[in-house]
């Protein structure tokens, strides 16, 4: 069963992603993946829609707040399926973005990627378990919240990408966990250049590659997104 889960809202120049990693060893990591998308986005919305200028404003804040009504979210959905919230437990990537700021908020393994108009890339947000894949933070962990990975950039992010554990070894140079130009700047040629209809079918294709699957056996996620100039 996939145990990956994404969602993404936009609304004028404003684009939020999330992503989340279900706990392999969790009997309800699908539902705990889910329910962490559907809960640390709508705060972001509501914040948006009140009128917060997030390009002024306290993006790290609002990233927080999220990721502590996600955990709020969490644990009234393990209450509804008669379980205890580490049944649920998913690490969890959200991104904010809008035509001159991007902030990411991080618990667990997986990584935002930004690039600029010079194809310059940058790690916004590495994997919390470094070079052990097999140990990393979920949400629901105790002191989660508290140490997770938040970074805003004040620049234009002509593209990012978000991505779940199982492309990082492919997508990341280790130990540092800097983004390979190889894996992702190809990627964002092609997102450019092709028409948005397309664009979901071609990279799907692509994370079935033999390229890829030769080098994981782990659910794959990734969203990319360009914002025009």
């Amino acid at each position: 069963m996939c145990q990956d889960t994404c969602g993404w809202f936009t609304a004028g120049e404003i684009v939020v992603v999330a992503v989340a990693d279900g706990a392999g060893s969790a009997r309800l990591a699908h539902v705990g993946s889910a329910t962490l998308i559907r809960e640390a986005i709508t705060p972001i919305i509501i914040q948006y829609l009140s009128g917060i200028d997030f390009g002024n404003g306290d993006l790290s804040a609002a990233l927080r707040q999220s990721l502590l009504a996600a955990v709020k979210g969490l644990e009234a959905e393990a209450h509804n399926w008669g379980a205890e919230p580490g049944d649920l437990a998913a690490t969890l990537i959200l991104v904010v973005a809008g035509s001159d700021f991007i902030g990411a908020a991080q618990i667990g393994d997986g990584a935002a990627i930004i690039c600029d108009g010079q194809s310059n890339l940058e790690a916004l947000t590495i994997p919390k378990s470094g070079e052990f894949l097999n140990e990393t933070s979920f949400l629901i962990s105790a002191g989660a919240v508290d140490g997770a990975q938040i970074a805003v950039r004040r620049i234009r992010p002509v593209h990012f990408a978000v991505f779940t554990d199982g492309l990082q070894m492919l997508a990341l140079k280790y130990p540092s966990g800097q983004p390979h130009g190889r894996f992702f700047l190809p990627v964002f040629e092609y997102l450019r250049h092709t028409p948005e209809s397309e664009v979901a079918e071609g990279i799907g294709q692509f994370l079935k590659s033999r390229r890829i699957a030769e080098r994981t056996d782990d659910d794959l996620t990734l969203v990319v997104a360009h914002l025009p100039s």
